[in-house]
This record gives C-alpha cells, sequence and structure tokens, in this order.
C-alpha cells in the first residue's frame, strides 16, 4: 500500500483525544449529579442543567466563530480552542459559586463546541479521499470512549477527590492533550476569500437540513434519558446500578463505533436504518419494563450499541454532501448536536419535574420515532440529487 493510500493513525488519535475530552466533561455531570447538588445545594433537575449550559455554550458559539475564522490555520484555532478548555475547567475546580459554575460551563462549552467544529474537515483533510469515513470513525471514537469510561471513572473519582477535583483533573487532561495536539498533528490551512461560501447557502441543501434534523432529534432522544439516568433508576428501585449502567453502555457505544469503523464505507445506509430501529425498540422495552433490572441491562446496551456510530454516520453523509464546505457543514452539524443535548436536557428536566423520571423513556422513543421520519425522508431526497 503506497502512502497517499494510509490512514495515519499518529494524526488521529489526537482528535480522537479532543472528543475524548469534551464528551466527558460533557457529561460530567451525569456522573456525580447527587455530589453536584447536595455541594451546591441545589435540585438535581438545576444540577442537570449543567450538562445543558455546556451545550448553550457550544450551540451559539460554533457558527459565528467557524465563519468568522475560516481563513485561520485550523490547527492554531483548534489548540486556541484546547486553551480556553483549559483554562475553563481549571476555573471549575476552585468555584463555589453556583452563578459562576454555570457561567464556566458555558464559557468551556464554547471552546470545546469549536473543536467541534473542525474534527471533522480536520480528519477529512488529513486523510485519504478514500478512507474519509474510516477516518471520520476513529476520529469519533473519543464519543463513545468517554461515555464507556469517562463518565464512569467520574461517578467513582467523584467519591475520592469530590466535583471540584473532578474538574482539576480534567484540566490536567486538557493540558496533556494541548501539548500532544501540538507536537502530532499537521498545519492545515484556512480556505482563501475565492473558497469561501456563505453558510446560508450550504444550509440550503434540503438534504443537509433534513439531516440536521434527523440529529436534533435523535441526539434529543438520548439525552432526556441520559442526562437523568440516576433519577430514572432510584424510580426503578435501582439506583445502586448507575456505575454499572453506565460503564455497560459505554462499552457498548464503543462495540457500535468499532462495528462502525469496520463496515461504514460498505454499508452506511444499513448501518444508519438498523441503528434507529434498535434505538427505538430499546427505549420503548426499557419504559414497558422499567422495573426488571436484567431487561433494563439489556435495553441499555443495545441503546448504547446504536447510538455509538450515529454520530460518525451522520457525518459521514455530511461529508458526501458538503464537499469542500465540510467546516460549515460541520459547524452546523456541532450546533445542532450542541443544541440537541441543550433542549434534551430541559425537556427531560421539565418531564422529570412535571411526570416523574418513568415517562423518560416514552419521550425518548417517541423523539427517535420522529427522527427515523426526518432520515427517510432525507433518504429520499438524497436518491433523488443523485438521479439528477
Amino acid at each position: 500500500m503506497t502512502e497517499p493510500q494510509r490512514l495515519s493513525m499518529a494524526r488521529l488519535l489526537p482528535l480522537t483525544l479532543i472528543g475524548f475530552l469534551a464528551i466527558m466533561t460533557e457529561t460530567m455531570p451525569v456522573g456525580m449529579l447527587p455530589q453536584l447538588a447536595a455541594g451546591l445545594d441545589i435540585s438535581r433537575a438545576l444540577a442537570g442543567q449543567l450538562v445543558a449550559i455546556y451545550a448553550l455554550g457550544s450551540l451559539t458559539a460554533i457558527i459565528p466563530i467557524i465563519s468568522a475564522t475560516h481563513r485561520l490555520n485550523r490547527k492554531h484555532l483548534l489548540l486556541a480552542a484546547l486553551v480556553g478548555f483549559l483554562l475553563t475547567n481549571l476555573a471549575a475546580s476552585i468555584t463555589h459559586n453556583v452563578v459562576l459554575l454555570f457561567v464556566e460551563r458555558f464559557l468551556s462549552g464554547v471552546s470545546a463546541g469549536v473543536g467541534w467544529g473542525l474534527l471533522a474537515g480536520f480528519a477529512v483533510r488529513i486523510s485519504p479521499a478514500a478512507k474519509a469515513g474510516r477516518a471520520l470513525a476513529i476520529m469519533g471514537v473519543g464519543q463513545p470512549l468517554a461515555l464507556a469510561i469517562g463518565t464512569p471513572l467520574v461517578s467513582t473519582l467523584v467519591g475520592i477527590v469530590g466535583w471540584q477535583g473532578v474538574f482539576f483533573s480534567t484540566a490536567i487532561l486538557a493540558l496533556l492533550t494541548l501539548g500532544w495536539c501540538g507536537w502530532m498533528l499537521p498545519s492545515v490551512p484556512g480556505t482563501s476569500r475565492h473558497q469561501h461560501v456563505p453558510m446560508r447557502q450550504v444550509l440550503s441543501d434540503k438534504r443537509i437540513l433534513l439531516l440536521l434534523a434527523t440529529l436534533l432529534l435523535w441526539v434529543m432522544a438520548h439525552n432526556v434519558l441520559y442526562t437523568y439516568l440516576a433519577p430514572f433508576l432510584e424510580a426503578a428501585g435501582n439506583a445502586d446500578y448507575l456505575g454499572s449502567l453506565l460503564m455497560l453502555f459505554g462499552i457498548a457505544s464503543f462495540v457500535g463505533i468499532a462495528l462502525t469503523t469496520v463496515y461504514i464505507d460498505r454499508f452506511h445506509n444499513v448501518l444508519a436504518c438498523a441503528a434507529l430501529a434498535v434505538f427505538v425498540v430499546a427505549a420503548l422495552v426499557t419504559f414497558l419494563m422499567a422495573s426488571h433490572l436484567f431487561i433494563v441491562f439489556g435495553c441499555v446496551a443495545l441503546w448504547g450499541l446504536a447510538f455509538g456510530g450515529a454520530p460518525t454516520l451522520l457525518i459521514k453523509y455530511l461529508s458526501d454532501m458538503a464537499g469542500s464546505q465540510i467546516d460549515f457543514a460541520q459547524a452546523a452539524f456541532a450546533t445542532v448536536f450542541n443544541g440537541a443535548i441543550f433542549a434534551g436536557s430541559l425537556v427531560g428536566g421539565a418531564a422529570l419535574n412535571l411526570a416523574g423520571a418513568g415517562v423518560e423513556p416514552l419521550l425518548q422513543a417517541l423523539l427517535a420515532l420522529l427522527a427515523a421520519l426526518a432520515w427517510w425522508r432525507m433518504l429520499h431526497q438524497h436518491k433523488a440529487w443523485q438521479e439528477q
């Protein structure tokens, strides 16, 4: 195999680590929700909004920043985002005020969001075109890996060092990531003035809009239950199994992304349709059999398996549709992704307060069904475009 045909793992793995760091920090409150609520003297529903405010920071900043900096070297911008991520997590580790913590989480979300807005384009540009799907999958391994070991690790670590110690540990990891990326990542120039395309032109493609609608509904469906998994388990009398279920979910997600990595370039449509179908079934069975712990464990495994490769499957379609404008399309993707986390956390919190945690899996299933409808419509649009 000649060099141009070979994926460079040494270049892709730092991108994987950035994704790991961003997702672990985003979901940290899930693993220490009781400790955060007690330490800050707030309700668990409000503590859960620390996930939402992080997502809000990302979704409000990604498109303006990526659009305004399109001419800058992408490596330099990525390193700047990591510096911001380091500083905000360090500040959160010494914060005792609830309002300040929310501000710091918002700014951390801004930094992480800019990173997410660059990762897909970076991975595609430093990889052979024929291996773009696999490069995106390798870059995306950081997400399920964070869910597999990051969030469960938080639930264990918080009992040893406290919730502020967890933020400090994350800041140290961000510093190490910054050094590795500065050493290993190649320079990637931005787009010149004549290459720049307005964001509105990128979003005029109906296929991309339907893809983003699928993303919005699917990630919302995931987060309405994932963010409030602890209250859901408490309501079913299984509070002691939160760490085990988070670990199981993460491991299953890792298997999902591994399967996606191997088969995405050959069975893209099949994988996406199967993932959505399994996701819906798992949510419905969880709702109907919430008191049966063994069945809940099985459903959580299916949920993780289905959702693990979902972002990569959708990003691969986005990359194919957007072409050279992948940075702008990815900025929209990351904005919607974080908007979905924000909305899912809010909707899940409202459902928790109004109807109790037991309704979360049903809400998850309904949102996933709507995602499947948007996905089906996108496939028809894409097929019609290919036939033109």
